[in-house]
């Protein structure tokens, strides 16, 4: 078996407000036809590292590489939905990634 490099691989992200640390060495790979949801409470630091991944926060500390090399937006085709606009109030969150797989049927 051919040992791959992960799609997207987040290695010791950190990124700080002024003294606020809001991400604190984040690290984990996502392979080629993994599928991830990145939940949590409100201030957890989601939205900061979805602006990191898409640049349009530069991280205080750390690397995203996408298919080996430094995250760029522009060359990579990132983006991504806001939950506001995206998601389905009155269901709970496996609900609503539910709904999303299997519009894809997966």
């Amino acid at each position: 078996m051919v040992n791959q490099e992960p799609k997207v691989k987040v290695r010791s992200l950190t990124k700080k407000f002024g003294d606020l640390l809001v991400l604190d060495n984040l690290n984990f790979e996502v392979d080629e036809g993994e599928f991830l949801c990145i939940v949590g409470p409100t201030g957890c630091g989601k939205t900061t590292f979805l602006n990191s991944l898409t640049r349009l926060y530069e991280p205080t500390a750390g690397d995203i590489l996408v298919n080996g090399i430094p995250v760029d937006p522009k060359k990579q085709n990132i983006s991504y939905i806001f939950q506001e606009y995206s998601s389905f109030p009155w269901q709970t969150v496996e609900q609503n990634i539910r709904f999303g797989l299997e519009i894809k049927k997966v």
